[in-house]
């Protein structure tokens, strides 16, 4: 299946999400991977006493505008701290939980208001 929109390039997403309030730095990938499957894999690092699950929430968003049906595996280090997205009521990052926080592909970049 084809996406009936054209794909924010991977560059743009990671340039996106490094402006996301908190976001100290973004290792944001895409990737082809026969075992996890093909999508966006990595981390991002989120300053002291940011939301780090309301940061990671919106970097989902954003990568929702990228490629199409892909899963999404994005993590936020904050400190000594890991934070996945079951923090903001995200089972994971694969259809069809995705399109059910998020929306049907592209949406907005923006996270649900309710904030999980």
């Amino acid at each position: 299946m084809e996406p009936d929109y054209t794909p924010i390039a991977d560059t743009e997403l990671v340039r996106q999400v490094k402006a996301v309030p908190g976001v100290a730095a973004v290792d944001v990938k895409f990737r082809k991977s026969f075992t996890d499957g093909t999508g966006y894999y990595g981390t991002v690092t989120v300053d002291e006493g940011a939301d780090a699950a309301a940061a990671l929430d919106h970097t989902y968003a954003i990568l929702r505008q990228g490629r199409f049906d892909v899963v999404i595996t994005v993590s936020a280090r904050q400190g000594r701290k890991m934070v996945f997205s079951d923090a903001f009521g995200l089972a994971a990052g694969v259809e069809p939980d995705l399109t059910d926080r998020y929306g049907a592909q592209p949406g907005d970049g923006k996270p649900p208001a309710s904030g999980g």
